[in-house]
């Protein structure tokens, strides 16, 4: 439950810091770039320090697998910029928290005989929370919008989806340890680097937004680890792991919403929260 707990927060905490990257002018890609780099270096300290396993050049299927892993992680988060900045945070927030469904879905087709209406009921009570909380009303978008939005919700399930079935279904071993982690997030900072040299060469000289990038890093990368112990600890069915995580991630990024840059809070997303709490009571309490 501890480690649950810490996932949200780090999480919820990412979510923020780049909110309020937003507040003070901070090139988004650029600190995408520097957010990678301290995940690398974060990486390679904590493995000096606390190592948990074999070496992992071992294995070169599960090397694959994370870089593979590393570059869906930048356009998924590229993908949620996007939409964030020309479509709305509120479609970006409804398009990867509802992506909790891909998981869910593919967690009890593999390893439970029957959806349990308890579980149901859960779920429908976080989309619709997802919904209530994230909807904006009279938002109109084109055809390229709601591509980009559907991208963001099927990257974000995709994602959440192989964490949990790598470990369940032990792919090249043991593969999720913290030894793996750095190829994930050198997947993720080469894609980033060659999309900006593609794109905007000229943000890579942009020191300051590469630098407050460098220092959320830090906490991405714990985030991550955080994730992968929890995997490894069987103490959650992976799906059950991750509907609780996105629903307690949109409910404190929401909280830190109110408090830190004075989000308004109406009658549909107090309803909301009711059914974000409600759905992780379900989960826990059963």
């Amino acid at each position: 439950m501890s480690i649950l707990l810490i996932s949200i927060i780090l999480s919820s905490f990412l979510f923020t810091g780049f909110k309020w990257f937003d507040t003070q002018g901070i090139k988004l890609l650029p600190a995408i770039a520097g957010n990678y780099a301290a995940c690398i270096l974060t990486a390679l300290v904590v493995n000096t320090w606390f190592p948990s396993g074999g070496p992992v050049s071992d294995d070169p299927a599960a090397i694959w697998i994370c870089l593979g892993m590393g570059v869906l992680f930048f356009f998924t988060f590229y993908a949620m910029a996007y939409v964030s900045a020309y479509i709305g945070v509120g479609v970006s927030g409804a398009s990867s928290k509802m992506s909790l469904i891909i998981p869910v879905l593919t967690g009890v087709c593999l390893f439970e005989k029957t959806f349990e209406p308890r579980l149901a009921i859960s779920v429908v009570l976080a989309l619709s929370a997802v919904i209530l909380m994230t909807w904006t009303r009279g938002k109109r978008m084109n055809l390229r919008d709601l591509s980009i939005a559907f991208l963001v919700f099927l990257g974000s399930g995709i994602i959440d989806t192989a964490f949990g079935l790598i470990q369940a279904l032990k792919l090249s071993g043991n593969l999720l340890n913290q030894e793996h982690i750095i190829y994930i997030f050198i997947g993720a900072g080469c894609s980033s680097l060659l999309y900006i040299a593609w794109k905007q060469r000229v943000l890579l000289r942009d020191f300051r937004s590469i630098g407050y990038g460098f220092l959320l890093g830090i906490p991405n990368y714990f985030s991550i680890l955080v994730i992968f112990i929890a995997m490894a600890s069987e103490s959650f069915v992976f799906h059950k792991f991750f509907m609780i995580n996105n629903t307690g991630v949109m409910l404190l990024s929401f909280f830190l919403g109110l408090i830190f840059f004075r989000e308004k809070i109406n009658l549909a997303r107090g309803i909301g929260i009711i059914f974000a709490i409600l759905s992780m009571y379900l989960i826990l309490y059963r």
